[in-house]
């Protein structure tokens, strides 16, 4: 018979690391009604609920379906539904009204604050992935102890913890590439047809949650190739084939991989089907605008000259929309400058600085140990979490859409690393071990401590290299200010008996309809006198984020002090006012505008 106490003894990390994963789910799903809808919300319930209610993904496939279905099923469980489509015109065309007709469901019933909930449950079951994914990871090359580690760690993470609150795309991709990965180092190792079928599906809804997933997956899954070709050892590895190299296998096995990843991939698009002329108005003319190489492009006007039916369309347009929209590049923020594509070191500067110090270092303690006992071992899956890390951040430099959250990706493998390196710290050498211990529980209370006390604003965490002024680091694509405090606002309105107010916010909330007392947008330039709220980004760069010019339009508010602060990001002003306190701010350089890279 077992003994029910050595049995439990021998399950702690499980339970340390379950027991950390509630802790932060309770701490996501407690920043639901702090924090209204981020910017892009809308967009996500309105085309999840589509590809749902209407059985079509038409009106913005400009990102896949799965994370929008996710945002949507509850909203659409409770019994909400797509109202009619509605277009909108601008200089650009017609487009829908993803934004108005997500604001529908999302105010539908005046359930406003359940029904944003709803949405951003459709989250968890993605961060409760990625969290599983660690703990095997590193437990499986580490041990049970730099498991637990590494869920404290990851489970700790502000960019994290921002994103799986919201209705977003990013967190779910970052998620399931680091699954894809995971399951194919155990298919590199031995491929079977059990493994090619669960790396093949994990590489599919990786795909059919963000498109960034065809830069990520490409980059890592080299990464543990060369990872595996250094390192194996063919002598010891009859086990795995590797001594035989046995390519008949991989390859066989790499089609059953590949077959399923088709299948999923069509499978959320409703394995729907259509000729290229019903696509593109016109079709050589789009394939003309790609960024690709001569040969893809001759293969694509050979099926233009056809006419070919083309599998999941939606994906087609999507993916063709976002290597133009890469190609073309967008407005991007960086230490007060602002630039059309962005800069190859964004990324580099959104991990820097957006991650905890305790995290980043011990990130540093876990790359240079899992090489050492990597060579010394011929461990070769020790190296792939720490390569594929670097793999994600060698392929972003090619992003010149410059969103912090587009590096999420990152996060799952730099937590087995670092989760690795704490391990090392708590295992130290006898010679070392207190220092060792000591410098770990300085680093973890530092973690906890920093990753608590700014709980739910999670989304405006910078880390100590930011300065007082981290807003001026980075600031637009949600990595400061995404709108998440236009409730805070109107609570705050509402407190003062607010009778009236001028506007200069960035929000796709409706006001109106969460209880603002009435309100008027400012114009550029126009000052205004009485009660006036203003957001940190508008304050700062203006319309600029719209591609106007604009920047300086409402930074005269920043010579008065504020009456009140409502979150983070929104200042309530009096004005006439008092003049402000904080000089630095009140004399910030004006963002300069310069040129493409």
């Amino acid at each position: 018979m077992k003994d029910p106490q050595k049995n439990l003894s021998s399950r702690w990390p499980e339970l340390i690391a379950a027991g950390l994963l509630l802790i932060a789910v309770l701490r996501i799903i407690s920043t639901y009604r702090a924090l209204s809808q981020a910017y892009d919300e809308p967009a996500t319930v309105a085309t999840g609920m589509e590809w749902i209610d209407k059985g079509t993904y038409l009106i913005d496939p400009f990102h896949p379906p799965l994370a929008r279905i996710a945002g949507a099923i509850g909203p659409y469980l409770s019994g909400i539904r797509l109202g009619p489509i509605r277009m909108l015109e601008d200089e650009r065309g017609a487009s829908a009204d993803v934004f108005g007709m997500g604001d529908d469901i999302l105010y539908a019933g005046d359930h406003y604050w359940r029904t944003l909930t709803l949405a951003r449950l459709g989250m968890l079951p993605f961060f409760i992935l990625g969290t599983l994914v660690v703990f095997l990871w590193t437990r499986e090359i580490a041990g049970g102890m730099a498991g637990g580690f590494a869920v404290l760690l990851f489970t700790t993470i502000p960019p994290m913890l921002a994103f799986s609150g919201f209705a977003y795309t990013d967190m779910p991709v970052a998620m399931l590439v680091a699954a894809s990965v995971y399951a194919f180092t155990h298919w590199l190792k031995h491929p079977t047809l059990k493994r090619s079928i669960v790396f093949g599906i994990f590489s599919a809804l990786a795909v059919l949650s963000n498109f960034p997933a065809f830069l990520f997956l490409p980059a890592c899954w080299l990464a543990a190739i060369a990872a595996w070709l250094w390192l194996a050892d063919q002598s010891q590895d009859k086990s795995e084939d590797k001594g035989n190299f046995k390519w008949k296998r991989w390859l066989i096995q790499a089609v059953w991989a590949a077959l399923v990843f088709f299948a999923v991939v069509w499978g959320g698009y409703r394995f729907s089907i259509q000729r290229l002329s019903n696509i593109y108005a016109k079709p050589a003319e789009d394939v003309k605008a790609l960024h690709v190489s001569s040969a893809v492009k001759h293969v694509l006007n050979l099926a233009v000259a056809i006419d070919a039916p083309v599998p999941a369309p939606p994906l087609l347009r999507g993916f063709s929309s976002a290597l133009i929209s890469n190609a073309h590049g967008r407005p991007s923020y960086l230490f007060g400058q602002i630039r059309h594509g962005g800069w190859r070191y964004f990324f580099l500067i959104v991990v820097g600085v957006k991650s905890p110090l305790p995290f980043l270092i011990l990130v540093l303690v876990g790359i240079v140990s899992s090489l050492l006992i990597a060579r010394r071992e011929r461990q070769w899956t020790l190296l792939v979490p720490g390569l594929c890390g670097i793999a994600v951040l060698l392929a972003s430099t090619t992003a010149k859409v410059n969103y912090g959250r587009n590096i999420l990706t990152v996060y799952p493998f730099l937590a087995v690393v670092a989760g690795l390196g704490a391990a090392q710290l708590w295992n130290a050498t006898e010679q070392r071990r207190i220092f060792s211990r000591a410098m770990l529980a300085l680093l973890l209370g530092w973690l906890v401590i920093s990753t608590t006390r700014i709980h739910p604003d999670y989304l405006t965490y910078s880390n100590e290299l930011a300065g007082r002024h981290p807003e001026r680091v980075l600031l637009w694509g949600c990595d400061y200010d995404c709108g998440q405090d236009a409730g805070r606002l109107v609570k705050l309105l509402q407190e003062r008996n607010v009778p009236n107010v001028s506007l200069s916010v960035f929000t796709t909330a409706e006001l109106a309809k969460l209880g603002s007392p009435p309100f008027r947008n400012l114009a550029p330039y126009e000052r205004a006198t009485g009660w006036v709220a203003a957001s940190e980004r508008m304050l700062l760069t203006g319309d600029a984020f719209w591609g106007h010019e604009h920047v300086d339009a409402y930074r005269w508010l920043l010579e008065c002090e504020p009456v009140a602060r409502a979150g983070k990001t929104i200042y309530l002003f009096y004005l006439p006012c008092h003049p402000a306190q904080d000089q630095e701010r009140r004399n910030a350089v004006l963002p300069r505008v310069i040129p493409e890279n």
